[in-house]
Parts: C-alpha cells; sequence; structure tokens
C-alpha cells in the first residue's frame, strides 16, 4: 500500500511544481509561501489558526467512517511525511447547513484537491458541500482535482449508480431540490475526471504490476531541488505505475521540448525511429523505449549512443504473442560491437545485433542486462576486468552464438542468470563465489555436460534438456535449493546426497535414462542400534546390488530425508525399475509411462514429522502411476494404502478445523479390480447403495467417504486437459428424508497429447466435499461420471465409463480433540 501511495505523491510533487511555474509573480507575492513541500506544521481543521496566510498544498475530501482507519490514515500520514501541507476537516461536522469558513478558506487556500470517493461519500452532507466548492474553484481558478475511487465503480459516480442512488434519494426527501441538484451535477463531473481506481477487497499490489518498467521512462524529477532527477536514478529496478501516473508523466515529458531528441525519455515507435535513424541522440536523453513490432528494419552504426551519455535506460522489445512479426528489426551496420555509455542501468535489447558489448563500455552501474535472441558471441573480453558490483541480472537467453561466459566474480550482487536456449555454449565459469545468486536457468544448453559450480543459496536450478549426465556428490552443498529440473537431459547417476536437501520441494526427472535414484537400504542388524548406519542404494534398471559395494552414510534416526519434498516428476522414465522409501506425504507424484517400473515403497519412518512439512499450500494430492504395467502386487498394496494414509489425514486435519494444505486427492494405477479390504462396500457399473453403521460414539459424528473407481482410460488422449469426475450422492435419514451432495474432480493430470493411456486403470479419489455430519443417516446411495468437456477434433468421443465402483466409510467422532485412532475413527 504504502509504495502505491509514494508513487501517487510523487504525482502531486509534479502537479504542484509544474502549479507553481505557471504562477505569475504577482500572484505569488500574494500567498506568500512557496509551493515547495514544507517541513513543518502541517495544517487542518484542528490547526489554532485557520487563516488564508497559510497556504496549503492539499485538501483531502474524505467519509470519515468509510476510510479515516485504513487507506486515508496511510494516505494523510504519507503526504505529512513527504512535508506537504495538508488541509482536512477532522470533525465532520453534520449539522452545518453550510461549509464553516474554516473548510471554505482551506479550500481556497490549496492548490489542488484529493477526493478519496468511497461508497458512502455521497451520504454526508459535509462531503458534497466540500465537493461543490472544490469543484466551483477548478471552473473557476484551474484548481487541480485528484478523485481516489476507493472500492467503488467510477461508472457510479458518472451516472449515479449504485449505492449512490440511495444516498441521493435520502438527500432529496430531506433537502432542497436546486441544492441536491448541483451536488449531484458536480458528483457527476467528478465521475468523469481521470483518477486513481482502487478496486474492492483489500489494497491490491497488482495495480504496481499493469505496465512493467514504465517508471524508469518517464520523469519523477524531485520538486524539492527541481534536478533532473528520476526513481530510475535512484533505483534503477524496474517499478510499474498506475495508467494515471503512466499519462501524466508522459505529458510532463513532451512538455520539456518539441524536438524529442532534447527530452529526457523517448517512447513513441516514430520519434524514436527518427533519432536513430538521423543519429540525433543528445545529452538530454535518459531513457529510450521501443516497441520493435512498430518500426521497419533500421539499420544502426556503432557509434549511435555517443552523444547520449547520461541514457541510463535502453529498452528494444517485442510485446508478447507478436507471433511472426518477432524477428531483427535493428542491424548492425558493420561486425563488431556498439559504443555503450557508462551511465547505463538497464539494457534490454532483443535480437541484439552486435557480437558483444563495446572493450570500452563500463558497466559499474549496470543493474539488468537482457539480451535475449541476440548475435551475442561474447559478453566481453574475459582479459578485461569489470566492476560488476551493481549487477543484479542477466538474461541472454536463446543466443545461439554465445559459447563461453566470462568470469562474473565481481557481480556479488548478481541474483539471476539465465541462459536458455544458448545451445552453443559449451562450458561455464565457477559461479561458487556469487553469493547472492538465486536462480540458474541453462534450458536446452544441451552441449553443457558438467553440472555446474554453485554457491549455497541457490533456490532454482533449471538443466532441462542439458547433455549434463550427472548429480554429483556436492549437490548436499546447494543448501538453499528448492527446484531441481533436469528433464530430458542426459541424467544416468543421482548421487544418493541429494537426499539430503533439506529445502527442496520440486524435483523433476521426467523422460530421463536415470540410472540411479536414491534408496535407503536397511541392515537388519544395525537398524536394531541406536544411530544406525544406512546404504543408499541408487538402482532405476537393474537389481540392488550387494550393500557393501555402496557408499555408506551415517545418518542419525531422526534425520528426514526428502522432508520438503513436494512435487517429484520421473513420468515416461522408461528404465525406472524402483521407487523405494518415497516420502510418505509426497504432494504430486508422476510416474505415468515408467513401462519398467516394478516396486514403489513409501517410508514409515518418523511419518508424524513428515506430517509436518506437508500441509501447507492450497495443492491437491496426485499419485500417478498411469501406464506402469509392470508394477507389481506389492507395490499396488503400497500405493493404495499410501493413498488411504493421506485421505485419513486429510480427514483429520479436517476434524481439527484446520483451513490449510490439500483438501483433495487423485490417485491413478494400472488395474481391474477395486480392494477389499479398503473398500468394503463395492457395486458393478457407475452406482452402488450402503446402509450407515449406526452411531456408537456418546456425541455427534461426521462420515466422511473415499471412493475407488475401475475406468478405462484408452480414449483419454482424445479429450482436452479438463475432465470432470462427477461424483452425487444422496444421504436418506431414519425417517425417510434425505439430502443430495455433489463432488466434483477437474483432472488437471497432464493428458497430452503425447501421452498415451491404455486399458484399465483404478482411481482413488478424496475430497473435503465428501465429509458431512451425520444427521442420523442410515443409507447412503452414490452414482459416478467421468464426463467429456473438450475434444482435440470435431468427432464425437462418449463419456469415460465406470466399470466399477466401491465407497469405503470412515466414522469418526466430531467432538474428539485427540489422535484418530480404531476408537475414534472406524475404517
Amino acid at each position: 500500500m504504502m509504495l502505491l501511495i509514494i508513487l501517487f505523491i510523487f504525482l502531486l510533487l509534479f502537479l504542484l511544481q509544474k502549479y507553481e511555474n505557471k504562477r505569475s509573480p504577482a500572484k505569488e507575492s500574494s500567498h506568500g509561501a512557496s509551493l515547495l513541500p514544507q517541513s513543518d506544521n502541517p495544517y487542518s481543521l484542528t490547526s489554532s489558526s485557520s487563516s488564508c496566510q497559510v497556504k496549503h498544498q492539499v485538501f483531502l475530501s474524505f467519509r470519515g467512517e468509510d476510510t479515516r482507519l485504513n487507506f486515508t490514515s496511510h494516505l494523510l500520514k504519507a503526504l505529512k511525511d513527504t512535508g506537504l501541507n495538508v488541509f482536512f476537516d477532522e470533525e465532520k461536522l453534520e449539522k452545518g447547513e453550510q461549509l464553516s469558513p474554516a473548510l471554505s478558506q482551506g479550500i481556497a487556500a490549496s492548490n489542488l484537491s484529493i477526493l478519496v470517493l468511497s461508497k458512502d461519500y455521497a451520504s454526508s452532507k459535509s462531503c458534497l458541500a466540500e465537493l461543490s466548492a472544490i469543484m466551483d474553484r477548478k471552473h473557476t481558478q484551474g484548481h487541480i482535482v485528484l478523485p481516489i475511487f476507493y472500492h467503488v465503480d467510477p461508472s457510479h459516480v458518472r451516472n449515479i449508480g449504485g449505492s449512490f442512488t440511495t444516498s441521493f434519494e435520502e438527500h432529496e426527501s430531506k433537502r432542497l431540490v436546486d441544492e441536491v441538484k448541483g451536488w449531484k451535477a458536480v458528483f457527476a463531473e467528478v465521475g468523469k475526471l481521470k483518477g486513481w481506481h482502487i478496486g474492492g477487497g483489500k489494497f491490491d499490489s497488482r495495480f504496481l504490476m499493469k505496465k512493467a518498467e514504465e517508471i524508469a521512462s518517464f520523469p519523477y524529477r524531485d520538486a524539492l531541488d527541481n534536478r533532473r532527477s528520476s526513481f530510475l536514478d535512484k533505483n534503477p529496478q524496474c517499478i510499474s505505475m498506475h495508467d494515471m501516473l503512466e499519462r501524466m508523466g508522459k505529458d510532463i515529458v513532451r512538455q520539456e521540448s518539441r524536438v524529442p531528441g532534447m527530452r529526457s525519455r523517448l517512447w513513441n515507435s516514430n520519434e524514436v525511429k527518427q533519432v536513430l535513424r538521423h543519429n540525433k541522440g543528445t545529452e538530454w536523453i535518459e531513457g529510450i523505449k521501443l516497441d520493435m513490432s512498430q518500426i521497419d528494419k533500421l539499420q544502426l552504426c556503432s557509434s549511435i549512443f555517443k552523444n547520449m551519455f547520461n541514457l541510463k535506460y535502453i529498452h528494444f522489445y517485442f510485446p508478447p504473442f507478436i507471433g511472426k512479426q518477432r524477428n531483427k528489426k535493428l542491424h548492425a551496420d558493420q561486425v563488431g560491437d556498439v559504443s555503450l555509455p557508462d551511465e547505463l542501468r538497464l539494457l534490454c535489447w532483443e535480437y541484439y545485433p552486435f557480437r558483444s558489448l563495446s572493450s570500452s563500455f563500463d558497466p559499474k552501474n549496470l543493474v539488468v542486462l537482457k539480451l535475449p535472441y541476440g548475435d551475442m558471441e561474447q559478453l566481453w573480453n574475459e582479459d578485461n576486468h569489470q566492476d560488476l558490483i551493481n549487477l543484479r541480472k542477466i538474461v541472454l537467453s536463446n543466443c545461439k552464438n554465445l559459447r563461453k561466459i566470462p568470469n562474473l566474480l565481481g557481480a556479488v550482487n548478481l541474483e539471476i542468470l539465465c541462459f536458455n536456449g544458448c545451445n552453443s555454449l559449451v562450458e561455464l565459469p565457477g559461479f561458487s563465489d556469487l553469493a547472492s545468486l538465486k536462480t540458474l536457468q541453462l534450458h536446452g544448453c544441451y552441449n553443457l555436460t558438467k553440472f555446474p559450480e554453485l554457491p549455497n543459496d541457490v533456490s532454482f536450478l533449471d538443466l532441462a534438456e542439458t547433455g549434463i549426465e550427472e548429480v554429483p556428490d556436492s549437490i548436499e552443498h546447494i543448501a538453499g535449493l528448492e527446484t531441481l529440473l533436469l528433464a530430458k537431459s542426459k541424467i544416468n547417476n543421482v548421487s544418493c546426497n541429494i537426499s539430503k536437501l533439506e529445502c527442496l520441494r520440486y524435483l523433476d526427472f521426467s523422460h530421463c535414462l536415470v540410472a540411479e535414484f536414491p534408496e535407503i537400504l536397511r541392515r537388519p542388524e544395525l537398524e536394531r542400534a541406536e544411530g544406525a548406519t544406512y546404504a543408499f542404494s541408487l538402482s532405476l534398471d537393474f537389481p540392488l546390488p550387494d550393500w557393501r559395494k555402496v557408499p555408506v552414510v551415517h545418518v542419525p534416526p531422526k534425520i528426514l530425508k526428502f522432508k520438503s519434498l513436494e512435487y517429484l516428476k520421473m513420468d515416461h522414465c522408461e528404465s525406472l525399475k524402483l521407487l523405494s522409501e518415497l516420502p510418505p506425504y509426497l504432494r504430486y507424484l508422476d510416474a505415468h509411462g515408467c513401462k519398467s517400473l516394478e516396486k514403489v515403497s513409501f517410508t514409515d519412518r518418523n511419518q508424524d514429522q513428515y506430517e509436518l512439512y506437508s500441509f501447507y499450500g492450497k495443492d491437491e494430492f496426485f499419485m500417478i502411476f498411469s501406464d506402469c504395467f509392470s508394477l507389481n502386487q506389492v507395490s499396488i498394496k503400497n500405493i493404495e494404502a499410501n493413498a488411504m494414509q493421506k485421505i485419513e489425514s486429510l480427514v483429520k486435519k479436517w476434524r481439527c478445523k484446520y483451513d490449510y494444505g490439500p483438501k483433495s486427492l487423485f490417485c491413478c494405477f494400472p488395474g481391474s479390480e477395486i480392494s477389499a479390504s479398503k473398500f468394503e462396500y463395492q457395486g458393478m457399473n457407475s452406482s452402488l447403495k450402503l446402509k450407515i453403521t449406526p452411531n456408537e460414539f456418546s456425541g455427534s459424528r461426521v462420515l466422511s467417504f473415499a471412493i475407488c473407481l475401475v475406468v478405462d482410460l484408452t480414449h483419454c488422449h482424445k479429450y482436452n486437459t479438463d475432465l470432470r469426475g462427477i461424483c452425487e450422492y444422496q444421504l436418506t435419514a431414519f425417517d425417510g428424508c434425505y439430502e443430495k451432495f455433489e463432488c466434483e474432480w477437474g483432472y488437471k493430470l497432464d493428458f497430452e497429447l503425447h501421452r498415451k493411456y491404455m486399458g484399465d486403470h483404478v482411481l482413488i479419489l478424496f475430497s473435503d466435499k465428501l465429509i458431512k455430519k451425520d444427521d442420523d443417516y442410515v443409507e447412503a446411495s452414490f452414482e459416478f461420471y467421468i464426463k467429456k468437456c473438450y475434444y482435440k477434433s470435431d468427432a464425437e468421443v462418449d463419456d469415460i465409463k465406470v466399470k466399477k465402483c466401491g465407497v469405503h466409510v470412515y466414522y469418526v467422532a466430531e467432538n474428539y480433540k485427540g489422535p484418530i485412532n480404531p476408537y475414534t475413527m472406524q475404517m
């Protein structure tokens, strides 16, 4: 909230400065005060003096009951902290028939009024009286008015709609017709002014996200000393701004000069093109932004920026989803590099046409370097020592000619490195000294074969589609790693040390020829001893080796392996034979198409401790073993048992009134039989009825239902990714009264076109919508559907048929606060 208010205040400063510059000397002397922010005595109605001798910069009009304790209080404090003199009515005396002299003088003595238009603003007679006086001064004196539409629709203000209709109807029943008519006229007029619209709900940061990087393009000159500075000078990171600020900022820039080359910022495509084509750049230019889809091809000489030695911001880009128009528009007229000014903070240039950065360029001020799709062969000469102290981000994605990354030792504040799609890149420097590095992206760099050297705090590492073959033992030192992506890489060996990463949440080995994956082998004679020793065997496509040949790691008994792991993607690992000792509460497990997978097991050690890490966020439980036709019966039972364990945890969370974590489960594996031990009620086809066991608890209880279906997924590839599973059920009481309920699952299961599904599969399903308080029910009936949504083609496809169905009922004592056990939860 405060950042938005600060931006708003900067706008006020510029408008006030603009107003002051236009004042005549006589007018200025008559007021006897500068319009620049004052350091003290912000004037309000509660001040000891109400004389017009005091000059106010801002009059604040608001409905106290609506906004005093939230938005307005923040705005008022920020205005005062900035040094602005603010006049506002703290009392809002509704008994006054007319505007008080103090308020009239306050409005007359102010240069600008802010109107915080909330839902009950128009119900206040004093607010409407203030508004009338403010708009009258706007018409006669050019008074500046900035409306803030706080949780109201501006169209409701323009058209006297919404809650304002009722407010004015009440006034019409109590006030003079002409008076209310005048209020309505000025109120509707305010609704037509450009202002700041703050939507419903709490203050939303999305207002800062609408036009990224614009703040660097337009002037936010400091009204205190009238210097040619901007947010770009003070904070070169990209900050977005509200549309109103953008429009007013652009207007200020246009007034700097009629000649584009003499302005501080350029963004109009035609003006930028003319400056570049005719080499008309000057020292006045501080920022250039160019939408290259709006221009034809243009030749650039290497000295194009030579005269722009104050240039801080270059952003040459294509808008997203531009399609075929996305190609090189700016061409180098000769081989080599381009001279760049040393003042550059941000250099973003898609299809950069030069081979490198200029050897004369000193990047000491550079914060962001983005040159995607460029002709770069190298950034700079390896022998040149560069001052990179301010550099935060480097993005050189899809630079097909880039072969080497220079030494970046001086970039101690560098946070993001992205080289996605640089398929000529054959080696990397060591990154271990880049203490601030958090993200490294090398997706598609298939000529890279060595795992990068990284600092401890890297949290996101994308090595998908690289030539890297091994995850080394040193992986354990990247203690902050949260996401590791290795899909479609050449990985065939994974160090057991990967299981030591306590922060690891997302791990993707899909489409890999992984030969080894961590598994805990237990030695019975050691397991009985405290401080047991475990050997980690890594085996996916061959029988387990003798444990003595495997590296031995000493693990304290309370250490949890993969304790934070939530997402594990192993789909299409066709050599995978074994997934062992998986965390019991893994949120998302995708092993689709692992045709050789035989054994799956979940750890049964420290289950309660694992559970502590597994119920945050809103993602649901998914266990996907579709098309894993080699699974043995023990593994299928392990999968079923783990699914039921997760369901029991969900029921427990619901019973304890925990409003966080997953609320549903989807489990899928090949098969045509429903476990009789897990699902005691079964039926053929898509429906069944069951009798509810009488309540044996002393108090009330809750019914929870776990579902199991057998379906043929052969034709799933003809569906879009959205398959809807529906359970309609009815609970009937002893007196014959009944209630109907419905539960729905959205199957967002990566039903991609390249995924094929063969034959019958078992689905285990659960949702919190299958939990109901028992109102003396005696019978439950169920009907199951799997509905089609969209099709791959126009050909009609029948709904997927449910061949068998099963239900398990949990009877849970509602008022019991202890752990779930056979006495409080009947399975």
